[in-house]
């Protein structure tokens, strides 16, 4: 596919289109079918990793603190300042509102500096749209978000999703927080205190007790898993990666219930219930979460380019090499195509034996293909055929 003068940092798909978020002010929208270019952006800053649609439009955090969207055609919908120092892109998420759904973006103050740091916020679309209509038109959160008064967790590297429960998890320094937004306020729960320093979103699945369970990985690479109710999982935290010394990444789960990390020692690591970790050589470190296809097959994001394996004893299937280290979590249609950019701005479009994400709970970093950070989100129809 066409290629970006900036490092791709996040990547979503469309039916029409391929769209790589960049680590600079502008990023390009490909047509999916032949890869070709389709329109340029100017978001006005670099983007952070997360990019998320609702299929019309897309969201991403930027670097300076703000929040922008935009459509597939190059317009920017608007940008919106005021979310103090945002370290990941948003989760995205309906929410009745006075008896109407309405879409909103689910974004952490990650620093600790300003009075908008350590809170939760949801910037609703239809209040940012209508904040921009009318000139000057400024979009703030204050006129297009709702602050959760949370100040005594710090986000730093962790990033919001949204459960089957209509909670909010969010990962924290030392901390896991569970939240619920009714359409007008916040409830936050009081913290479950962790000892990692987590990074990313939290993958989460149904419980057996009807609740939720929240895992989430940390710079030292280790793995824990929360349910709520009912507190940590036995056997839980786990050393994912060889040591302390190596990150590992967000966190992804299996159709069986298998947890994988990818880790900075060059491993995939598949956590099995009752904490039991099989690390896997994978050729050089992992840079992005894994992917989990159908057919039992992980793709990983690696500092030299993709690679393909097999979840029952991890062998390696193949590898795809790249000229820049792959920071963006594959994005898996259900055409079979795998589309990933790297740090040269390249964006790839591999076909593998696959027939889309596999129907798991947390299949990829995102949850799926529109990267909506919600596992209401449906990857299957009912009749079993693969949903983007």
């Amino acid at each position: 596919m066409t290629a970006n003068a900036s490092h791709v940092v996040g990547i979503t798909n469309t039916p029409a289109n391929v769209v790589p978020s960049t680590f600079g002010p502008a990023t390009d929208v490909l047509n999916r079918s032949d890869g070709s270019f389709a329109n340029n952006v100017a978001i006005g800053a670099a983007a952070l990793g997360i990019l998320a649609t609702d299929g019309l439009s897309f969201f991403t955090a930027r670097v300076d603190g703000l929040i922008a969207s935009f459509n597939a055609n190059g317009t920017v919908r608007w940008n919106c300042d005021q979310f103090g120092s945002v370290n990941a892109g948003p989760a995205l998420g309906t929410f009745n509102v006075s008896g109407t759904q309405r879409l909103g973006a689910i974004l952490l103050g990650g620093g600790a500096s300003s009075p908008f740091d350590r809170r939760l916020f949801i910037l609703r679309d239809d209040l940012a749209v209508s904040a921009v209509a009318t000139p000057p038109g400024t979009c703030t959160s204050s006129n297009a978000a709702f602050a959760s008064q949370l100040t005594t967790v710090n986000f730093d590297q962790g990033a919001a999703a949204i459960g089957s429960d209509d909670n909010v998890y969010a990962g924290a320094l030392q901390a896991l927080v569970q939240a619920h937004f009714d359409g007008f306020s916040w409830t936050v729960q009081p913290p479950t205190a962790l000892a990692i320093r987590v990074v990313g979103q939290p993958a989460l699945m149904p419980a057996a007790t009807g609740g939720q369970i929240a895992v989430v990985a940390g710079l030292d690479g280790r793995v824990d898993a929360v349910a709520y109710p009912g507190g940590r999982l036995g056997g839980f935290p786990v050393q994912a990666s060889a040591s302390s010394s190596f990150a590992a990444t967000p966190p992804t789960i299996a159709e069986d219930g298998t947890i994988t990390v990818g880790g900075e020692d060059g491993s995939l690591a598949a956590i099995h219930a009752g904490g039991t970790v099989v690390r896997s050589p994978i050729g050089s470190n992992a840079t992005t979460s894994p992917t989990h296809g159908t057919g039992a097959i992980v793709y990983v994001g690696t500092s030299t380019g993709i690679a393909a394996l097999r979840l029952q004893d991890g062998a390696i299937l193949w590898t795809f090499t790249t000229r820049a280290p792959v920071k963006t979590p594959p994005a898996l249609g259900c055409d079979g195509v795998l589309y990933f950019g790297d740090d040269s701005g390249a964006v790839t479009a591999l076909q593998t034996d696959s027939t889309g994400l596999a129907d798991s709970p947390w299949p990829r970093a995102g949850h799926d293909v529109h990267g909506t950070g919600n596992a209401h989100h449906l990857l299957r129809a009912l009749d079993g055929s693969c949903v983007e």
